[in-house]
């Protein structure tokens, strides 16, 4: 997917999880793609993965938090992935959040 491909799946996940953090309620991985899809994204797990991880950098740089915290397993307890405890703790917070 070129980077000119890339730009709209990213504007429209990034849509899906700000809705979903207004109504402060979660999106599971399967709710997102379903919402990415009408911008020509197809899933597959590593390109989710990296997406998620490139607008959580995007909103730390900023001065937000971390948005992916929206996005969670359907099945489980709706819990939040292991990539986004280790974006988690590789982000430095560029202002302090109060």
């Amino acid at each position: 997917m070129s980077s000119q491909d890339w730009m709209p799946v990213k504007q429209e996940a990034k849509r899906a999880m700000i809705e979903r953090q207004k109504v402060r309620a979660a999106i599971p991985y399967s709710g997102l793609v379903e919402k990415i899809k009408r911008s020509g994204f197809r899933r597959i797990v590593t390109r989710l993965f990296h997406l998620l991880g490139e607008i959580s950098v995007e909103e730390n740089e900023a001065g937000r938090r971390m948005l992916s915290v929206v996005v969670v397993h359907k099945r489980g307890g709706m819990e939040l992935g292991r990539g986004f405890s280790f974006s988690g703790s590789t982000l430095v917070p560029t202002q302090e959040i109060c």
